[in-house]
């Protein structure tokens, strides 16, 4: 079991998925930001680690919610 968790900028959940084990990052962030239960359109941009690189990642992301993904390196 994996956990998927967005979070604020003060680290308060926005948005969790449970998924088994063995789907990636990117893929659990996708169906995380898929939940018609989240009302996430007012979002403009959202922050990642490395392990979501990819326009690929970036264009799906963004037909979800609109928001722009930006990678940033912790």
């Amino acid at each position: 079991m994996k956990i998927h968790i967005a979070v604020d900028i003060l680290g308060f959940p926005y948005a969790v998925c449970v998924t088994p084990a063995n789907v990636s990052d990117r893929d659990g962030a996708i169906e995380m930001f898929n939940q018609p239960c989240y009302s996430l359109t007012r979002l403009e941009k959202i922050l990642f680690d490395g392990a979501y690189t990819g326009d690929e990642f970036a264009g799906k992301i963004k037909a979800l919610v609109g928001a722009e993904v930006e990678v940033v390196n912790v």
